[in-house]
């Protein structure tokens, strides 16, 4: 498989930076381990955040200016501010599933966007790109100009910030491989992004059994074959 970001979304984000995991031979188990270390960052959020503070918050307003032209939308524009709505709107994020369960927990530790798909269910290729305003998310939805969408082969999977996603990548409980990625900009340096990789990719060893590799896309590096 390939994975690129089209040269496009750099005109305009010159310092967007993806950061990867392919996570193979996945093995759901020690759930309760990884449910208490998201219970855990929870608490932790609760404390630092409240709905007043999210967009200001120092590693959110970046994503708040990039998506400046979405102005009028009641949503939230990235997952770990959904993530952040969601843990203060005292919802559990909680899942039966351990790769996600640490995934939100990297996220709401960091405060970074984050994707994660069944690599199997990937069609050939994965791009990252910047919408015209002509592409469609779906027969009756196109994305909003300006947008960062990901698509394989197939068709487009999800719109990046202004976050929708469709299911047929999903990660459900019988995964057994995921590619997962986190949506970098300043203040989020490269060297941080890498630690976060780190971190992320040692905790799923640890709970899943898996083996994992991590892999950073930029303007420097747009693509890789796996």
């Amino acid at each position: 498989m390939k994975i690129s970001i089209d040269k496009k979304l750099f005109t305009k984000y010159p310092k967007f930076t993806l950061g990867f995991i392919l996570a193979k031979n996945i093995e759901n188990t020690n759930l309760e381990s990884t449910k208490h270390l998201l219970n855990e960052i929870e608490i932790l959020t609760k404390s630092v955040f409240n709905r007043n503070n999210i967009k200001s918050h120092l590693l959110i307003s970046p994503y708040k200016v990039m998506q400046a032209e979405f102005k009028g939308s009641k949503h939230f524009h990235t997952s770990v501010e959904r993530l952040l709505k969601k843990t203060l709107s005292k919802k559990s994020i909680q899942t039966n599933n351990s790769t996600i369960n640490i995934i939100k927990y990297i996220s709401l530790k960091n405060i970074i966007p984050y994707g994660i798909d069944d690599y199997h269910k990937i069609k050939k290729e994965l791009i990252f790109n910047l919408a015209t305003g002509k592409e469609k998310f779906s027969t009756l939805k196109k994305i909003k100009k300006g947008a960062i969408y990901y698509k394989d082969a197939k068709s487009t999977i999800a719109t990046k910030l202004d976050y929708n996603k469709k299911s047929r990548t999903q990660v459900k409980n019988h995964t057994v491989s995921a590619l997962i990625h986190f949506d970098a900009l300043p203040p989020i340096t490269k060297p941080k992004l890498n630690a976060i990789l780190k971190e992320t990719k040692q905790l799923l060893e640890a709970t899943t059994n898996c083996t994992a590799q991590i892999f950073i896309l930029d303007k420097t590096k747009k693509q890789v074959k796996l």
